[in-house]
C-alpha cells in the first residue's frame, strides 16, 4: 500500500513540477510581448493576447482528445471554434492567411524530405493502380456532386476534389505504428501499405490543389489563352527553382571531402536555415509575379532534391526533428485558426448538408474502388476492409489548404465557392477524424490477424532480419519501401 501512494505522490509531484514550468513559461512569455507591445498584449482587446491565447487553448484541446483517445488536432479545432464563437473578435486577415502558408510550407518541406529516389524509380503499374485509381475516383465524385448540387463551376469543384482527396497521416500512422508492433497482418505489409498510400495522396492532393488553384483564380488582366498558357509555365518555375536550388544545398555551405564527418554536425544548422529561407521565398514570392501555384510545388521538389545527398551523408535527420519541432509551433494555430473563422451564426444549413452529402458521396466511391483495387494482393476481405477503414480519416491536408481558397476569392461569387470548400474541409475533419480513428481502433483486432510464424521467425533471425525478410508482394515493392513515418506528423 506504502508503494502505491509513494507512486502516486511522486506521479503528483512530476505532473505539478511540470505545470509550474509551462505557467512560469507562458507568464514570462505574456510579460516580455507586454513590454514590447504594450496595451496590445493586455486583455480584453490586444490582439497579441488573443493570440497567444490561441495557441494555449488549442493545446488544452489537445490534451482533451489526447485523454479521450481522440486526434489532437479534432482538440485544437473544436477549441478554436469555441473561442472565436465567444469572445468574437476579428483578427488580421493577413497574419492568419501567412500562417496558414508557412504551415503548408512545413508540411511540403517535410514531405519532400521523405522521399526517395530509388523508391520513385521502383513504382510498379500495380503500385500505381493501388493509390491513383482510388484518388482519382473521390476527386471525380465531389467535383461532380458539388458541381450538381451546389452549382459550382467545375474549375472550382475540382478544388474541392482535392482538398478532399487527401488522407491523413496524423491520425493514421501513430494506430498503424502500433499494429505493427502488434504483429497485425505485418508479414503481407499491409500496415505499411496504408501509411505509404495515405502519404502518397497527401503530396498528389496539395500538388494537385495548387496546380488547379492556378487556373480557377482569375485576375482582370488574364485571358483564358493566358491561363492555359500559365499552367505549364507555373510547373516549368516549380521545378526549375527547386531542382537547382536543392542541388545548390547539397554543396552550400562549401563542404571538403575531408571534412564530411565533422560539417555533419557544424553545419546542420546552416542547411536548414538556407532551406527555410529559400522555400519562404518560394512560397511567397511567386504571389509577387503572379505564379502563385509554382510555389508550393518549388518547395516540394526542393526539399526533395535537397534530401538526396543529405540522405546519404547523414544529414537528413537532425534537420527533419527541427522541421518537427517548428511544425509544433505552427500546428496549434494552423487547426485552431480552421475553427476560429467559423461563425455559428453565420452558417449556412443548406451549405453544410449539400456539403456532407458531396463529401459522403465521395468518400463512397473512394472507399469502394480501395476495396476493389487491394483485390490480387494476397489479402483476405477483412483485410482489404480493413484498410478501407483505415484510409477514411481526413484532417492535416484539409485544415491546410482549404482555408487558402477563401485568401484567393476575388468577389462575392468566388467566395461562395470557397466558403463550400472551406465547409466541406470543416465537415470531413469533424466526422472522419474522431470516427475514423475510434474505428480502426475497435476493428483492428477484429478484422486483422496476428502473423502466425512471427515468434518463431523473431526466435531463429532476430528481430531486424525477420522484417526485412517479409515476403511482400511484388506491388507493395515501391510503397513497402517508404521510411517509417512515425514520427513524422505529430
Amino acid at each position: 500500500m506504502e508503494h502505491f501512494w509513494s507512486k502516486i505522490l511522486s506521479y503528483l509531484s512530476k505532473s505539478v513540477n511540470m505545470l509550474l514550468w509551462k505557467l512560469i513559461i507562458m507568464i514570462l512569455i505574456f510579460s516580455n510581448l507586454w513590454a514590447m507591445f504594450g496595451d496590445e498584449v493586455l486583455p480584453p482587446d490586444g490582439h497579441i493576447f488573443h493570440w497567444l491565447m490561441l495557441f494555449i487553448v488549442s493545446h488544452i484541446g489537445s490534451k482533451i482528445s489526447y485523454l479521450l483517445r481522440l486526434p489532437s488536432l479534432f482538440g485544437m479545432l473544436i477549441s478554436g471554434f469555441i473561442y472565436g464563437n465567444f469572445f468574437r473578435i476579428n483578427l488580421n486577415a493577413g497574419l492568419m492567411s501567412d500562417i496558414r502558408a508557412i504551415a503548408l510550407m512545413i508540411i511540403l518541406l517535410r514531405a519532400g524530405l521523405h522521399l526517395e529516389m530509388k523508391t520513385l524509380k521502383k513504382i510498379s503499374f500495380a503500385s500505381v493502380r493501388i493509390v491513383l485509381i482510388p484518388f482519382l475516383a473521390e476527386i471525380a465524385a465531389v467535383a461532380a456532386s458539388t458541381y450538381y448540387f451546389l452549382s459550382i463551376e467545375i474549375g472550382w469543384a475540382m478544388l474541392s476534389g482535392f482538398v478532399m482527396s487527401a488522407v491523413s497521416p496524423a491520425v493514421v500512422v501513430p494506430f498503424m505504428i502500433r499494429i505493427q508492433k502488434a504483429g497485425l497482418s505485418e508479414e503481407k505489409g499491409l500496415p505499411t501499405l496504408i501509411i505509404a498510400a495515405s502519404s502518397i495522396w497527401d503530396v498528389l492532393s496539395v500538388t494537385g490543389f495548387v496546380v488547379c488553384l492556378s487556373f480557377v483564380v482569375k485576375r482582370p488582366s488574364n485571358s483564358t489563352l493566358n491561363l492555359l498558357l500559365r499552367a505549364p509555365l507555373q510547373i516549368l518555375v516549380g521545378v526549375l527553382y527547386g531542382t537547382i536550388l536543392g542541388v545548390l544545398l547539397w554543396y552550400l555551405p562549401e563542404i571538403h571531402r575531408n571534412q564530411e564527418n565533422q560539417s555533419k554536425s557544424q553545419y546542420d544548422l546552416h542547411r536548414l536555415i538556407l532551406l527555410l529561407l529559400a522555400a519562404y521565398f518560394a512560397m511567397f514570392g511567386s504571389d509577387q509575379i503572379d505564379l502563385s501555384g509554382s510555389g508550393p510545388l518549388a518547395i516540394l521538389i526542393l526539399s526533395f532534391v535537397a534530401s538526396i545527398r543529405w540522405r546519404k551523408y547523414g544529414w537528413l535527420d537532425v534537420n527533419e526533428k527541427r522541421l518537427r519541432v517548428l511544425w509544433s509551433v505552427f500546428k496549434p494555430y494552423l487547426f485552431c485558426l480552421v475553427g476560429f473563422n467559423v461563425r455559428f451564426s453565420e452558417i449556412r444549413m443548406e451549405i453544410v448538408v449539400l456539403g456532407f452529402v458531396c463529401f459522403i458521396i465521395g468518400l463512397i466511391c473512394r472507399s469502394i474502388c480501395e476495396f476493389l483495387m487491394t483485390h490480387g494482393l494476397g489479402l483476405n476481405y477483412k483485410e482489404r476492409l480493413f484498410s478501407v477503414i483505415a484510409w477514411i480519416p481526413k484532417a492535416t491536408v484539409q485544415a491546410a489548404v482549404g482555408p487558402v481558397a477563401l485568401d484567393y476569392a476575388r468577389n462575392e461569387r468566388e467566395t461562395y465557392y470557397a466558403t463550400v470548400i472551406v465547409t466541406m474541409a470543416i465537415l470531413s475533419v469533424l466526422i472522419t477524424a474522431p470516427l475514423g480513428a475510434i474505428a480502426i481502433d475497435s476493428v483492428s483486432g477484429r478484422l486483422l490477424s496476428k502473423n502466425k510464424n512471427q515468434d518463431l521467425d523473431e526466435e531463429e533471425e532476430g528481430p531486424d532480419e525477420t522484417r526485412r525478410e517479409l515476403n511482400l508482394p511484388k506491388e507493395f515493392e515501391a510503397i513497402s519501401n517508404c521510411p517509417s513515418l512515425d514520427e513524422r506528423y505529430d
